[in-house]
């Protein structure tokens, strides 16, 4: 078997097994743990973190592809540019 195939399959069941916790996490654990209410508020803040991750993401490849000719330096490296890309999305949801 080529090793990329036998990557792909381990990955895949890596990902199944994790897919397997999750559900029997979310569908048994959770519930005995947790009160309605409790869940409920589980639910809603793994769906705001989800939307928040989506819109901190929107436009930063465009931005990156776009201004790091700009801050490219041999001196200096890259002059902070992978700091500051990452430090915004942290300032303004973290």
């Amino acid at each position: 078997m080529g090793i990329v195939r036998r990557q792909g399959l381990r990955n895949t069941l890596i990902s199944y097994v994790g897919l397997g916790i999750g559900f029997v996490n979310t569908t048994l654990v959770l519930p005995r743990l947790l009160a309605a209410e409790q869940l409920g508020l589980l639910n809603v803040l793994v769906a705001l973190a989800t939307l928040g991750q989506l819109v901190s993401a929107l436009g930063f490849t465009n931005i990156t592809m776009r201004y790091f000719p700009y801050f490219r330096n041999p001196e200096t490296g890259h002059s902070g540019f992978l700091p500051l890309l990452l430090g915004v999305p942290l300032a303004l949801f973290g």
